[in-house]
């Protein structure tokens, strides 16, 4: 739950961003695309287009995150960050607006990369389910990623809308800086509706529903209870690989200056029917999460670069 807000809100600074920057003439999308390698025909596309971004942002970032230890734990996870904000683009390199990832196809339609995400640590002291037992590690996830715009309209005096549906297949891993072990292998489908410009140009919300699915290994770390683990209230349990769970999230962001954006959002996580509802670990069938956050730009680059921003 505390990966998918953290995830949100880079996502809502991804997307908060778009409506800042003015488009460019056929003739200097041309000379750009080429530069960069990208294929003109795609730039025809009267409906869905790439579009100019910085090839680098820099300014400082903040934000405050309520969430949990794991899915379906009860027990809160609260962070507050202070981070450099810094967004890279390239043909092939992306860093920043959601994660870092290694572009392999990008069209006005169509994205697919090779993409980092990861979630936060978590410690079990003070967790009642957990208490006694290792502590949670920081994960990280490396795998493809597909994001596909199913369509797009933009609506006189109210903005842009846009549908998409994206895949994500990546290779788990945990660690304490210390050791690297594999976590499985997780499936991450949704679907997400953008609205940009929504209440003047100020304004942009998103909603996003994702499913998630994972390997029994990735499942292990959180549900698992060994024999040497087990207690009087908390039972010995065998972990299965399947459904993890559902998420819905709603956010929004307002820009009150072009260098300021301010977000915040929602998360609620959906487990009935999980793979391990058994679990002494599965505490409960849903929760609700809040991130509240801020980025403020100092810097630029003045040239720019046609993008597909999938997230």
């Amino acid at each position: 739950m505390l990966a998918f807000s953290l995830l949100c809100i880079l996502s809502i600074t991804s997307f908060s961003t778009q409506a800042q920057t003015q488009s460019q003439s056929g003739s200097q999308r041309e000379s750009e695309a080429a530069s960069e390698g990208l294929s003109l025909p795609t730039l025809q596309d009267k409906t869905f287009v790439l579009e100019s971004k910085p090839k680098w942002e820099a300014g400082v970032g903040a934000g405050y995150i309520k969430g949990f230890d794991y899915p379906a734990s009860t027990d809160p996870n609260n962070v507050g960050l202070v981070l450099p904000y810094v967004v890279y683009r390239s043909s092939r390199l992306r860093l920043g607006g959601g994660g870092m990832g290694a572009v392999a196809l990008e069209e006005p339609r169509l994205r697919i990369d090779m993409a980092l995400g990861g979630s936060l640590q978590a410690t079990s002291e003070g967790n009642s389910a957990r208490a006694g037992m290792p502590d949670l590690d920081f994960i990280f996830e490396l795998g493809p990623r597909i994001n596909y715009k199913l369509l797009t309209h933009d609506w006189p005096n109210a903005g842009t809308s846009r549908v998409s549906v994206s895949a994500k297949l990546r290779a788990a891993f945990s660690t304490d800086f210390g050791h690297l072990d594999a976590r499985g292998v997780v499936l991450t489908t949704g679907v997400q509706f953008i609205q940009k410009n929504a209440y003047g140009p100020k304004w942009d919300y998103l909603i996003q529903f994702e499913s998630t699915f994972a390997t029994e290994r990735f499942q292990d770390y959180f549900y698992q209870v060994d024999a040497s683990q087990a207690t009087a209230t908390r039972s010995e349990y065998d972990a299965k690989g399947g459904y993890l769970r559902s998420n819905l999230f709603a956010g929004f962001a307002y820009r009150p200056t072009r260098s300021l954006r301010i977000f915040t959002g929602l998360v609620s996580g959906f487990y009935s029917g999980a793979a391990n509802e058994q679990s002494p670990l599965y505490e409960t069938s849903n929760s609700t999460g809040f991130a509240l956050g801020m980025v403020w730009k100092l810097y630029e680059s003045k040239k720019n670069i046609l993008v597909n921003e999938a997230e």
